[in-house]
């Protein structure tokens, strides 16, 4: 038998213990407060942003004396509201020929009751750099199908954010309260209708936290409460003013949402105590149902997280990577391109042979990105650890670390390996007749770009599956 080797690094190994026991101090509102930091990126916000929403929203929540089980429900609604905004990218994207994130983070300001905020922001984000008559097709196609075309993608934003809350294991007023973020006091809102006190107390609160954060981050405290006063009535619910301004007297409220212990401040925030550990199978879950946030930020990758998922456990079982470890490296699988929700979509879905530098280094970021929203969380160390490896090449050609040989993770390497594999392979999976001819391409970068075991393993897992000959030149 072959000895197993380990999967982080070649000197030391992480176990995790077998069945639904805690995962190893990583918490539920850790771990959301982490991911909202994701959610960030795919509006093109600042950093921190939902996490300022919760900390405005629970203020509130606390001034009008909810419960703690509604506090709790504010907390995680406030922290996700944005579960669904991915799915809606690429037809944004295509919509206003436009960076997608350029496009919902400007967005956000406006005031859709006020028409002639919707126009200038319309005739200021179609196509700038793009010809004129391109420009004009596009602006005829809003004026005549705007309204359908913004009911439509705000409902399937908000439905989206539903499902994948529910996925989390969220409870049903969470999934409500971010079904009906978009909704307005005076029913002129989206995508029901809903008027009054047939909104959630939750949508209405968390919107009016998430404009404040707007405007406050754009141009100060006065800005932000100017604003939320002149739409009382129109987007919000007067008593949830009267409590925002009866929360926000103080300065310290606004000081804190510039704070760098902004994040321990929301934590100590959730009624459910922040040392409240995930099991493995909450965390499963969580990871799991984030991945459909990832996957919606473009067509082009649709269902590609969790084929490289599959393909990397198939990789290191024959590597012999124990189970406890390889539960790990399909988190780190599942996760890996989670730094794309900060990537335009026009980046994401043109090839590379397309882009310009410019558009090259943007697309290279996502490694950091995304390893950045995971490093706060020390318990994921090992995950982060494979996830911001992915790109690095045995060669040393690789980013962003320019690492090289055994000086890579093994699963930093076979996830590179599964990631490669699938961009040529795709959603035909292990059926697809033109597998030899990718494993033949592939071998080209033996040693260069991929590691020598994980190709050997790669292919006998190819072999097994399809039982096709061996494509490895003989050594």
């Amino acid at each position: 038998m072959r000895p197993t080797i380990e999967l982080l690094t070649t000197h030391k190994t992480i176990s995790m213990a077998e069945g639904n026991s805690a995962a190893p101090a990583v918490k539920r509102g850790e771990l959301a407060a982490a991911l909202s930091c994701a959610l960030d990126l795919t509006e093109g916000l600042p950093k921190g942003h939902n996490q300022r929403v919760c900390w405005i929203a629970m203020n509130i929540g606390r001034q009008k004396r909810m419960t703690q089980q509604q506090l709790d429900d504010l907390f995680y609604t406030a922290l996700f509201k944005d579960l669904g905004c991915s799915s809606n990218a690429a037809r944004v994207a295509e919509l206003y020929d436009y960076d997608d994130l350029k496009l919902k983070a400007d967005f956000k300001a406006v005031d859709t009751q006020k028409v002639g905020q919707v126009l200038r922001y319309v005739c200021s984000h179609v196509a700038p750099d793009a010809p004129v008559l391109r420009r004009i097709s596009l602006l005829a196609n809003l004026a005549l199908n705007g309204q359908p075309i913004y009911c439509d993608l705000v409902k399937a934003r908000c439905d989206r954010g539903a499902q994948i809350a529910a996925a989390m294991g969220m409870n049903e007023q969470v999934c409500q309260g971010i079904a009906n973020l978009d909704e307005h006091w005076n029913g002129r809102g989206k995508p029901g209708g809903l008027s009054g006190q047939a909104i959630p107390m939750i949508s209405r609160i968390v919107l009016l936290a998430q404009v404040t954060e707007l405007f406050w981050s754009a141009a100060g405290s006065a800005d932000a409460i100017t604003e939320i006063c002149r739409r009382s009535t129109t987007w919000f619910d007067p008593s949830v003013v009267m409590a925002f301004l009866s929360a926000s007297s103080g300065a310290s409220f606004w000081r804190q949402l510039d704070s760098p212990d902004l994040t321990a401040a929301v934590l100590d925030m959730e009624p459910a105590g922040r040392f409240s550990e995930l099991t493995v199978a909450g965390l499963d879950a969580i990871i799991e149902a984030f991945v459909d946030v990832i996957d919606a930020k473009s067509p082009d990758i649709s269902g590609h997280s969790r084929r490289v998922a599959d393909i990397s456990l198939k990789i290191a079982a024959q590597l012999r990577v124990p189970g406890d470890q390889g539960r790990w490296l399909r988190r780190a699988a599942l996760l890996h391109d989670i730094g794309k929700l900060g990537v335009s979509t026009r980046v994401l879905t043109r090839s590379a042979e397309l882009r310009t530098a410019a558009e090259q280094q943007e697309y290279n970021r996502h490694v950091e990105l995304g390893a950045a929203v995971l490093a706060a969380i020390p318990a994921l160390d090992q995950l982060t650890a494979m996830l911001r490896t992915h790109h690095e090449r045995p060669d040393g050609a690789g980013y962003p670390g320019g690492l090289s040989g055994e000086a890579i993770p093994l699963g930093g390497r076979i996830i590179a390996l599964a990631d490669a594999f699938d961009h040529f392979v795709g959603p035909a999976g292990f059926s697809a007749p033109e597998i030899s001819s990718v494993l033949v391409k592939l071998e080209q970068q033996r040693g260069k770009a991929y590691d020598s075991r994980c190709m050997d393993a790669l292919a006998r897992c190819v072999r097994e599956f399809n039982d096709l000959p061996s494509t490895s030149p003989a050594r």
